[in-house]
């Protein structure tokens, strides 16, 4: 499931938003993402930067 975060970038360059590509085989750095986002989520600073 995907979460969003942040103001809503659309159309153009940017479309729909952004996101990182990992390899299938890369389950801990794929780990390692979602544990730092969830961190910075839990803290407010995810919210605080994604509005600069």
């Amino acid at each position: 499931m995907a979460v969003l975060y942040g103001p809503r970038i659309s159309g153009g360059l940017f479309g729909p938003g952004v996101g990182i590509g990992l390899r299938k085989q890369d389950k801990q750095l794929a780990a390692l993402f979602s544990s730092a986002i969830g961190a910075i989520d839990a803290d407010g600073s995810l919210k605080a930067i994604s509005l600069k």
